[in-house]
């Protein structure tokens, strides 16, 4: 029971008396036990001359400075605590020293290494924390950073000390994976072929038909598992969204509208369809730009490219594009026919609407009623919470005003009730649809697909979802912004999230 905010509570003075007495009596027994503790070491220390462990000096940390344990004691901790910090530095320097051999690309260097470490360690141990180092860079820098040369260089010096085989293998089978879904299997077949002698592969690739699906079976071989993995890392992940009602657009009652182009809320009706659980990454995009241009440089916003980020800074016709590539490679019908180029930057394109089993962008009515959680509809003012930082990374929590701020690895936060993450912030998403503020005023009930190009002066496409840059206000479930199909440069805004219907 909790007491009311004026309301005395007494308590009888032998109840209280009790309770300090006990305290003073643990604190006693405590520094008894502390005191009798040092005095063993300190006669430990002078027979053998061990010092106070880390462990040992956190035991007693809260007691000392606040207990007198006499000179003899309290030198033998100074100098318990001395020993601890030179340790400290001896690690750190021998850490700098790893890493600066390990920065460069000789194997000279490496074994250079092995025989600074062997003074104080076994040639063994030397080479697994060489390995180790390698691995660590190998995933952390290269491979997250998109740098496959620089990933198969680091892997190729790790196999030269033949531990831990298994899981240098793995790094190799990613790089071998990349080629080969970005279009350039010879490549692939190439990296294979040079090391064929750790690989062992059951299935031998005829240098005469080197083509996608046969590399892919050899590719697969090497780790069924991992390949698995890196189907999901590379081509994402798809939610299955159950059809039905839903009411779209500005709810009053919710306390949203402020902008006038979410109203009226009306009715919609959405036929099943599937949605990406999260943006496109830069890491799925790469595959489409280096089978597009041949390199993922160009991707690349000024923080750096990090696998796991949205990719951002791309227009409605890049996004398009990828789901053509994308359809292609499944051999997969395509959605968008790009009939005639007007300018560099834009296009006349036609949406086919008739085709089924194939990739697209999600309509407006799509994405929003998947962002507020489908039939389940979450009466939330962002995509599954009222909490934006529960859900969102926006303008306040990236320290967008401490000149720091950036996107995110998606799936970081609370996905809302579909399992869906970032349909509030991180990237605005590109949705199919041509932008009109008035169109809910004549939106059909059913599967709405957004008005005509040809009845609009401003010819832009929707944004869904606000971004990382930008105010909390921007990614409301409501909330409907736009631009111009070729908004790309100069912007690390705008991304997309696949659909599938």
């Amino acid at each position: 029971m909790q007491p009311k905010k004026d309301q005395k509570i007494e308590i009888a003075h032998d109840i209280l008396a009790s309770e300090i007495y006990a305290r003073l009596d643990q604190g006693a027994k405590m520094r008894l036990k502390i005191n009798k503790f040092l005095l063993d070491r300190h006669e430990y220390y002078q027979n053998t001359g061990a010092l106070l462990t880390k462990d040992d000096l956190e035991y007693i940390g809260p007691h000392t400075g606040k207990e007198a344990f006499g000179q003899d004691i309290e030198t033998y901790i100074r100098k318990s605590k001395e020993n601890i910090e030179e340790q400290i530095r001896k690690k750190r320097r021998r850490d700098v020293t790893i890493a600066t051999i390990l920065s460069t690309t000789t194997l000279a260097a490496v074994i250079a290494l092995i025989f600074a470490l062997a003074g104080i360690s076994k040639l063994k141990k030397a080479n697994l924390l060489i390995v180790d180092n390698y691995l660590q860079e190998i995933d952390s820098v290269y491979l997250y950073h998109l740098q496959y040369e620089a990933a198969l260089n680091r892997i190729q010096l790790a196999l030269t000390l033949r531990l831990k085989q298994d899981k240098i293998i793995r790094r190799l089978q990613e790089v071998a994976y990349f080629y080969n879904e970005s279009g350039n299997s010879a490549r692939a077949a190439a990296i294979l072929q040079s090391f064929s002698d750790v690989l062992e592969l059951p299935t031998v690739i005829d240098e005469r038909d080197v083509d996608i699906i046969p590399v892919r079976s050899a590719i697969r071989a090497i780790d069924e598992l991992h390949f698995e993995q890196l189907e999901r890392q590379y081509f994402g992940e798809l939610i299955e969204i159950t059809g039905g009602e839903f009411l779209m657009g500005c709810r009053q009652s919710a306390g949203e509208c402020p902008d006038s182009n979410a109203l009226p809320a009306h009715k919609v009706e959405i036929t099943a369809f599937r949605l990406g659980r999260t943006e496109v990454t830069n890491r799925q995009f790469a595959l489409f730009e280096q089978h597009r241009s041949g390199s993922v440089k160009d991707l690349s916003p000024e923080w750096g490219l990090d696998g796991d980020n949205p990719v951002i800074g791309i227009s409605w016709y890049d996004a398009a594009r990828y789901t053509n590539w994308l359809n292609k490679h499944f051999q997969q019908d395509t959605v968008y026919v790009f009939e005639q180029q007007t300018d560099p930057e834009n296009w006349k394109v036609r949406t086919r609407e008739a085709v089924r089993g194939s990739f697209r962008l999600p309509t407006e009515a799509e994405w929003e009623f998947a962002a507020r959680g489908g039939i389940r509809q979450e009466n939330t003012i962002f995509s599954g919470s009222d909490i934006i930082d529960s859900v969102a990374w926006y303008q306040i929590n990236t320290d967008v005003l401490g000149g720091r701020a950036r996107s995110h690895p998606v799936g970081q936060l609370k996905p809302n009730t579909l399992g869906l993450y970032d349909m509030s912030g991180n990237a605005w998403e590109w949705c199919q649809d041509w932008f009109d503020a008035g169109y809910f005023d004549r939106a059909p009930e059913m599967n709405p697909l957004g008005p005509p190009a040809e009845q609009l002066m401003d010819r832009h496409k929707v944004l869904r979802g606000g971004c990382w840059f930008f105010p909390k206000e921007f990614c409301r479930l409501d909330d409907r912004s736009h631009n111009p199909p070729s908004f790309r440069k100069g912007t690390n805004f705008a991304g997309f999230r696949l659909a599938f219907k």
